[in-house]
């Protein structure tokens, strides 16, 4: 049989103390007992009987790392406990065979966690049971998102990159409000969109970009509606449409222009109702009323 070392350590004391050895058997079968009860090792199932999870106990209080499992017996988690509590870095994998089965490419998909045969959705900060703190976040395409959380909601930057790293999106998100500029980009790192956001709406301009720099569109939002002028750019920079809106609907004239720059159509909207339509050639006569 075998003892802890602080067994053999107390041992050692009572000895020291000339204690007889009744005593001292005593003192340790209690010391013992205290042990057994306070610290074990303990698996829990699903009412199907799958093992769910295993780990440690202290108490009868989760304690240290616990994995988590599936029904189908992988491992979907990693998290760690004080005191019952899931506290500091917790790891979540993707389910492999719902991946698979949605054909997904594992060679160019989910971030692999290093020398193992797990794909991580997610890495995350918990105190006092709940998600508090930086998390990393991986979509099944690999795209990798940065962000903050408090109390299980995300709440602070938020930041998308693209599989090879390049950053995708960026902005501000409390919850599901995105909150002030939020910016997103090409691959190339190129800035794709710019807009601004007020109480989780749109609100104030909203700029889209080429790849190659130059201005796709531009429109103003308020409070979650298209106002006024929007006008449409080819990536050569010439003007390729001019629309006007009102409380979010068509309003006034639509023009579309050929590449020469000549009107290609006009049509006339009366809050979302089409009124007139006029179409023209590439030198600017009238072809259809």
């Amino acid at each position: 049989m075998s003892y802890p070392s602080s067994t053999i350590w107390i041992t050692a004391l009572l000895y020291n103390a000339k204690m007889n050895k009744s005593t001292i058997l005593l003192i340790l079968l209690m010391y013992s007992g205290l042990l057994c009860s306070a610290q074990t090792d303990s698996k829990e199932y699903y009412s199907s009987g799958e093992l769910w999870a295993k780990g440690e106990k202290i108490n009868d209080k989760r304690q240290g790392i616990w994995e988590i499992f599936l029904r189908n017996g992988e491992l979907w988690a990693l998290e760690n406990y004080d005191e019952g509590l899931r506290s500091g870095k917790c790891i979540q994998y993707w389910d492999k065979e719902a991946l698979k089965s949605s054909g997904i490419d594992f060679e160019n998909g989910p971030h692999k966690e290093e020398g193992k045969d797990l794909y991580i959705m997610g890495i995350f900060t918990y105190k006092d049971d709940a998600k508090n703190g930086s998390a990393s976040l991986y979509s099944h395409s690999g795209e990798l998102t940065k962000t903050e959380f408090k109390n299980n909601s995300i709440h602070g930057p938020y930041k998308v990159f693209h599989p090879d790293g390049a950053l995708k999106e960026e902005g501000l998100i409390h919850g599901v409000t995105r909150i002030g500029t939020y910016k997103t980009y090409y691959p190339s790192k190129q800035l794709k969109r710019i807009q601004s956001f007020e109480k989780g709406m749109q609100h104030g301009q909203d700029v889209m970009f080429h790849e190659n720099g130059q201005i796709e569109t531009t429109v103003q939002y308020v409070k979650g509606s298209r106002e006024g002028r929007q006008v449409w750019f080819r990536a050569d920079g010439s003007m390729a449409s001019i629309r006007n809106y009102s409380e979010a609907k068509l309003h006034g004239d639509y023009i579309f222009y050929h590449f020469n720059g000549k009107i290609k159509s006009l049509t006339v909207y009366e809050k979302g109702e089409v009124i007139s339509i006029k179409t023209y050639n590439e030198e600017g006569e009238l072809i259809k009323n």
